[in-house]
């Protein structure tokens, strides 16, 4: 195995109970080239050498928590507990993974999200904003929706309510679905599978005719 990072010992961070050092970059990969410092790891178990993924920015990475495969972790985001970060998955922003979650595939977790206890976010889902996900019905994600066949993610928020992300949109059901009423007047199909996605998602989140 061929190193790609080293650990800094004078850069150091106490989080905690917990030092984590600076980690700089032995060669290039992916975006990064040698010479280039990241974020901040407890110890080597916490990013894997193989593959090309990186801890960079502010990002802290730290207990049992991993980071491998392509899967990047930058911003001031915060991986920790027995979180792993793995495949294509992006957490980034001031977003936490924590406890046991996993986030993987193309998945990206971001903004002020966390994301702990035993839940998985995976796929093409988007988890952004002031999510707050405890468990696993706290996050359900619907695959080959709409024209393009794309990712719905619904999740709970921090005030307790109920956001929806698809590619660039991100609000309420109700604005999810006054969007999809204009969006696609013109396919009445597309319309109703949408409108029968958002029943399922009102029933699941025990939202009624929240907006």
């Amino acid at each position: 195995m061929i190193k790609k990072y080293e650990i800094i010992k004078a850069d150091s961070l106490l989080i905690g109970t917990h030092i984590l050092y600076r980690i700089k970059a032995l060669r290039d990969f992916s975006g990064v080239k040698a010479g280039d410092l990241g974020g901040y790891i407890k110890s080597e178990e916490n990013l894997c050498h193989n593959g090309t993924a990186w801890v960079g920015g502010n990002a802290w990475v730290s207990g049992n928590a991993r980071v491998y495969g392509n899967a990047q972790v930058y911003g001031g985001a915060w991986v920790y507990g027995n979180a792993q970060v793995y495949g294509g998955a992006w957490v980034y922003g001031n977003a936490q993974v924590c406890g046991n979650a996993k986030v993987y595939g193309n998945a990206q977790v971001c903004c002020m999200a966390q994301f702990c206890g035993d839940s998985r976010v995976f796929g093409d889902a988007r988890v952004r904003g002031e999510a707050e996900i405890k468990q696993e019905r706290d996050c359900q994600i619907f695959t080959g929706v709409g024209r393009n066949i794309g990712t719905l993610t619904a999740y709970r928020t921090k005030d307790g309510s109920v956001e929806l992300t698809r590619d660039c949109f991100r609000g309420t059901i109700g604005e999810f679905r006054k969007a999809s009423e204009k969006s696609h007047a013109d396919n009445p199909k597309i319309k109703q599978h949408y409108e029968l996605l958002l029943q399922a998602i009102e029933l699941w989140f025990g939202e009624g005719d929240a907006a």
